[in-house]
C-alpha cells in the first residue's frame, strides 16, 4: 500500500490486486475518495466476495479470500 497525505476531500483513488503466483493484475477499480475509512470497504468486499475477480486469467491461481471482507 502506498498512501500520500492529501489536503481536503474528493480525490480520485484506485485499488489494484495482483496474482500471488505470477504477479498478473487481477482487478483494478477507481473511485472518488472522500473518507478512507468508509470508501475503501465496499471495494474490498466486492473483490474478496468474487471468485471470478480473485482468479488469475493468466495462470489460474485463485487468491485466498480475506475473511475480514467476506460476507457470511
Amino acid at each position: 500500500v502506498i498512501e500520500s497525505k492529501r489536503a481536503g476531500k474528493g480525490f480520485r483513488d484506485g485499488l489494484m490486486w495482483f496474482c500471488d503466483n505470477c504477479n498478473h493484475k487481477l482487478y483494478e477499480v477507481y473511485f472518488d475518495l472522500n473518507d478512507i475509512e468508509k470508501d475503501f470497504l465496499p471495494h474490498f468486499k466486492h473483490f474478496y466476495n468474487s471468485i471470478e475477480l480473485r482468479t488469475c486469467d493468466k495462470c489460474g491461481t485463485v487468491m485466498e479470500a480475506d475473511p475480514r471482507f467476506v460476507s457470511e
